[in-house]
């Protein structure tokens, strides 16, 4: 437990940052739950739990040194831990995501102003006395989506101690939410060609303008859509499947089929192709050695021409051959690196000054299409390997029914984002779609197509 500041890491600090206009980098992990539940021992169990946190636990405080800048995590650890409880203003509406972002909204728009109010909070969205949405408003600069949930993992131990009396087991995995341990490599040095390596790969993606799917969005609306769909265990298994009987990851088979997608929604609206660009968050934790921290989400980005498009198989193997490529070249690191350096190159200016400045860097960024897969929420682990089925799925007497895990609002003009993961060995994919780009109806039929795809490239030959 920590006492003292802590500085934030690069990652951390840029979110913190960034966090300006109608940016708000804020992670929700949610949970429908059903059956009786015992409002009262959850909020002790996340007050329990986030002694575990620190950073969750804090304020920011920036101080100079030198004549730069820093920011730090000050503990408020008397500081009274947020559970808020709410009820809808119709007790029959829908428990849906859709339903609970809008509840939510009056908290998740509220300025978050991180000198002054903890980084994370509590809801327990009170639908009937049997029928919940848990949820845990997060916001980035604090963590990314491991950390979060590992925290919710931690909540829901300390509930399930508490309500039944049954010890933590030992034996059950302290990861919340993985794609697979990764093996730890060793950084590549670096010198001068690198150095001017970074400078290309961070200007270049702001002087290419990549094609973005056609919509009838107002540019002026600030909004965000977000729409779930949840897929069947049957037809779940038979798309994982299906990218490994063609040689290629499931993340290859998703970026394929949005790219894919985006190409059949544009021809309809006689947009003409162009480059697509797809940029995928992936998690550096145990890859490399001294980075490991609260955020250790990078990005990796791919680029598809019409061409490449027009064979969506043969796409699909390019893709894989590509990530591999980038993982060897370490550019999730470089990525890393690259906000390092912005941090530091705008240190003589204080907070107010250089949110503005990143503000206006990252704003230069857009892509096409942003993909993350999270992986299992909460898997079982057999062999060492995490599996699609879920370790956690009931509160005691409760059952745990269905699990939200998305980003609103998050950094870069990047309007269309999809969220993959699987709860109950059933895939979860949705989607985050700027109102200034699509309508609802359209981010709706914009999300349908893209599954159409997928199940498209996963079916048997014929």
């Amino acid at each position: 437990m920590h006492d003292q500041p802590v500085s934030l890491d690069p990652g951390s600090e840029m979110l913190a940052l960034s966090t300006y206009g109608n940016t708000r980098n804020l992670i929700i992990t949610a949970m429908n739950v059903e059956g009786p539940f015992d409002e009262d021992a959850w909020a002790l169990s996340a007050r329990t739990a986030v002694a575990r946190f620190p950073q969750l636990r804090s304020v920011l405080r920036e101080h100079r040194s030198k004549w730069r800048y820093y920011l730090a995590w000050e503990p408020r650890p008397a500081e009274d831990f947020p559970v808020v409880v709410s009820c809808p203003v119709s007790p029959a509406d829908s428990a849906d995501l859709s339903a609970m972002i809008e509840h939510l909204s009056p908290w998740l728009e509220k300025p978050w102003d991180l000198f002054r109010r903890l980084p994370t909070e509590i809801h327990i969205i009170r639908y009937s006395e049997n029928r919940r949405v848990i949820a845990l408003v997060l916001h980035h600069a604090a963590a990314d989506g491991v950390v979060a949930a590992d925290f919710s993992k931690a909540i829901l131990l300390e509930y399930r101690r508490l309500v039944t009396g049954a010890e933590v087991d030992a034996s059950t995995p302290t990861e919340g939410l993985s794609t697979g341990r990764k093996r730890r490599v060793v950084v590549k040095k670096g010198g001068v060609r690198e150095l001017i390596e970074k400078a290309r790969l961070a200007i270049k993606p702001m002087l290419e303008r990549s094609v973005l799917p056609a919509g009838s969005g107002n540019r002026s609306d600030t909004a965000q859509y977000h729409i779930k769909r949840l897929l069947s265990e049957e037809e779940t298994a038979s798309i994982v499947a299906a990218a490994l009987q063609n040689g290629h990851s499931l993340l290859d088979q998703l970026v394929v089929s949005a790219n894919i997608a985006v190409d059949r929604w544009n021809g309809q609206r006689n947009v003409r192709p162009g480059m697509l660009t797809t940029s995928v968050t992936v998690n550096m934790r145990g890859r490399f050695q001294g980075v490991d921290s609260p955020n250790n989400a990078s990005l990796l980005v791919f680029k598809a021409t019409p061409e490449q498009r027009s064979d969506p198989k043969g796409l699909a193997r390019s893709m894989a051959l590509a990530r591999i490529k980038l993982f060897r070249n370490q550019m999730d690191r470089r990525y890393h690196a690259n906000i390092a350096m912005m941090n530091d190159l705008i240190r003589t200016w204080p907070f107010s000054v250089r949110r503005r400045i990143v503000h206006f860097i990252i704003e230069r960024f857009q892509y096409s299409l942003a993909v993350t897969l999270l992986g299992a929420i909460w898997p079982k682990v057999q062999n060492g390997r995490p599996t699609l089925e879920s370790d956690l799925t009931e509160l005691g007497d409760a059952k745990i029914t269905e699990v939200h895990g998305l980003g609103y609002k998050l950094l870069s003009r990047t309007r269309v984002l999809f969220y993959v993961y699987f709860f109950r060995k059933r895939m979860n994919i949705i989607l985050a779609a700027s109102a200034c780009l699509f309508t609802r109806g359209e981010a709706e039929s914009f999300l349908d197509l893209t599954l159409d795809v997928i199940r498209e490239l996963s079916a048997p030959p014929k």
